[in-house]
């Protein structure tokens, strides 16, 4: 099933996920010099299939003093990512494991000790790759289940339902049925970026149905959230590798014992004090694996 079933254009804001697959590709890496501009270099990474033959246009300027990423566009589609992602320590670099995921299944990663002042303020610079066939790593699989999700643009109360509210597909309910399963937010360590300072946290829902292949007005909250209010951003509500996980149970609060259509939706709460707003181009992988007693 094409990870584009919502739309073509992934950055456009009603892409919220791609279908689930019983597998990944295992990531391999490819370090890419500029195209114009300063004599930089960074590295991709590609773990969807779907993506071959794509392209994918990198600009990063310093017109305000520091450097960030103006744009990104993918095949020319009309929809671009635009949020301003500052290049400094809170970036993906080579010094750690996490890389920045800019699309379904494609990320990038500066050299080590690069900062927002040093390395592109003098050109705007511009990084071209069109990702091909040896950028994929082989299938694994490993028993569970894995898509890609887009995060909310911005906090409930700050913008219309596209940007604030992002569901799944529905879950194969085959490969779940009623078992407990684990749930791994963020299965590929994605580090949040986000625009300004506020809370970023992430309510992670699970919705039911009695109706197989169930649509939007079909399903019900479940009665407490998997995941309530964290922060994906701070290692104190997270992991050190930006990941989460949760049991999903077929009693209790999941209410599912007889459900025949599953998804996940999630947003950020909107609280007071303000809310920091996610860029609009960011993906991240959710794992499902069954628990077998």
């Amino acid at each position: 099933m094409s990870i584009f079933q919502d739309t073509t254009d992934v950055y456009h804001l009603d892409w919220y996920s791609s279908p689930w697959k019983p597998y990944f590709n295992k990531l391999t890496s490819r370090t890419i010099p500029w195209t114009t501009g300063s004599s930089q270099l960074i590295k991709a990474w590609c773990a969807e299939e779907e993506l071959e033959g794509k392209t994918f246009t990198i600009t990063v300027t310093g017109d305000d003093g520091n450097d960030h990423i103006s744009s990104i566009v993918m095949s020319g589609e009309s929809t671009t990512e635009t949020d301003t992602f500052e290049v400094s320590n809170g970036f993906a670099h080579d010094d750690r494991t996490v890389k920045w995921w800019y699309g379904p299944g494609v990320a990038i990663q500066f050299p080590d000790n690069t900062h927002a002042t040093s390395d592109y303020t003098h050109a705007s610079t511009t990084f071209i790759h069109t990702i091909t066939a040896s950028d994929i790593g082989e299938r694994v699989y490993d028993g569970g289940l894995h898509c890609w999700m887009k995060l909310p643009h911005l906090a409930r109360g700050d913008g219309g339902a596209a940007e604030t509210d992002f569901y799944s597909k529905n879950i194969p309910m085959e490969y779940i049925n009623n078992s407990d399963f684990l749930m791994v937010f963020n299965s590929y360590g994605h580090l949040p970026v986000t625009v300004g300072i506020g809370n970023r946290g992430l309510t992670v829902q699970i919705q039911n149905s009695n109706t197989f292949n169930a649509e939007s007005a079909q399903f019900v909250d479940t009665l407490l959230p998997a995941i309530d209010d964290i922060d994906i951003g701070s290692f104190t509500d997270v992991n050190t590798s930006y990941m989460t996980t949760a049991l999903i149970t077929s009693g209790g609060v999941n209410t599912r014992e007889a459900a025949k259509s599953m998804r996940f939706y999630w947003y950020t709460e909107d609280t007071t004090g303000g809310e920091a707003v996610y860029h609009g181009g960011q993906f991240i992988r959710v794992s499902l694996y069954p628990i077998k007693y």
